[in-house]
This record gives structure tokens, C-alpha cells and sequence, in this order.
């Protein structure tokens, strides 16, 4: 089915399918944050989408959000305005690679795991796009996907969570979704 066949192209060990991919996102955070082990905000870049901060609100996961500028550019994270807000105890940082173009995920990774931060790739925006030879969608330990209306690959609606890695150990997906109960 289509949880199979998103493991295959994405290379994930684990598959969550969702309502949506906002859904997805707010699952997400919530595997992260459990993940992180500590509590403090959740980073989001200053541009994006108003559903990844509902999500981020939604996920419920610790004291507020922190935000980060992006460059002008490529819309990638700036890394010193990042930094700063890892550097203030952000421990789950949400990435999204908009308009399907990719940013450095290794750069980001480096940075995130130096702070101890789980990073989470928002690729509802990447279909289509790669980096380095590999699907935006399949650069982090946690990614979200969405097939919503006006998204590149769209089913109507849906979401999904792909993990990879300690994080798609069963306990941590399983903590994170009986707290959205």
C-alpha cells in the first residue's frame, strides 16, 4: 500500500499515515520532543506556512515557540539566527524546505545535534525536489509529508510521518500519539 511504497521511495523504517499533514507535523513535534528528552521551545523559521506554527501549538510539547530567520535567498535557516535560538534552549527544530527548494540538511543536522536538538524536516512543499541524490522528504530522522490541495503531490488531503533511525522506536511514537488523546 501506500505506507510501503513511501518507505521504499523515502527510505523510512517507519510510516505513520495521518488526516493531514499538519496532523503529520504535530505528531512530529511531539515524537521529537519526546525524543529530545528535555523540554524548552519549538524553532520555526520566521517564513513559512501558518499551519507548521498551529502545528507546533497544537503538538503542545513545551514553553512556546522560538523563531528563526531564513535567508532571502533560498528561504534556507540562517544559521546564526538559528544558533541563537538553540542556544536559548530550543530542543525541537522544525525545517521546511519551501517551494521544493532544498537547503543543506547536513549543515542544519550538524548544528542541531551540536545543541542537542532533534530536527524535524517538513518537506510538504518538497515533492518532486532532491539534495545530494536524495528526496527532500528522506533527510531527516523525522519527516512530514502532505497531500493536501495545492501541495506537488496531491491526494485531496493526508499526511504522513516518516521516521528513520532511534526515532522510530515504537515507544517514542507510541508516547507521542497517546498525548494527542
Amino acid at each position: 500500500g501506500l505506507a510501503g511504497m513511501l518507505e521504499a521511495v523515502y527510505a523510512a523504517e517507519r510510516v505513520v499515515l495521518c488526516s493531514s499533514g499538519t496532523a503529520a507535523l504535530q505528531l512530529a513535534i511531539r515524537v521529537a520532543a519526546a525524543h529530545a528528552g528535555e523540554r524548552g521551545p519549538v524553532a520555526l523559521p520566521a517564513y513559512t506556512c501558518y499551519d507548521v506554527a498551529a502545528a507546533a501549538i497544537g503538538a503542545d510539547t513545551g514553553p512556546g515557540l522560538a523563531l528563526f530567520d531564513v535567508e532571502p535567498t533560498g528561504l534556507a535557516p540562517d544559521f546564526d539566527s538559528l544558533e541563537r535560538v538553540l542556544r536559548a534552549g530550543a530542543r525541537v527544530v522544525v525545517v521546511s524546505p519551501l517551494y521544493g527548494i532544498p537547503v543543506d540538511w547536513d549543515a542544519i543536522q550538524a548544528l542541531c545535534d551540536e545543541h542537542g536538538a532533534v530536527l524535524v524536516e517538513d518537506a510538504a512543499q518538497g515533492h518532486g525536489a532532491s539534495w545530494r541524490g536524495r528526496p527532500v522528504g528522506a533527510l531527516g530522522r523525522i519527516s512530514v509529508l502532505s497531500f493536501g490541495r495545492g501541495k506537488g503531490w496531491t491526494g485531496g488531503k493526508g499526511g504522513a510521518l516518516l521516521l528513520r533511525g532511534a526515532v522510530a522506536a515504537a515507544d517514542v511514537v507510541t508516547a507521542a500519539q497517546t498525548a494527542t488523546t
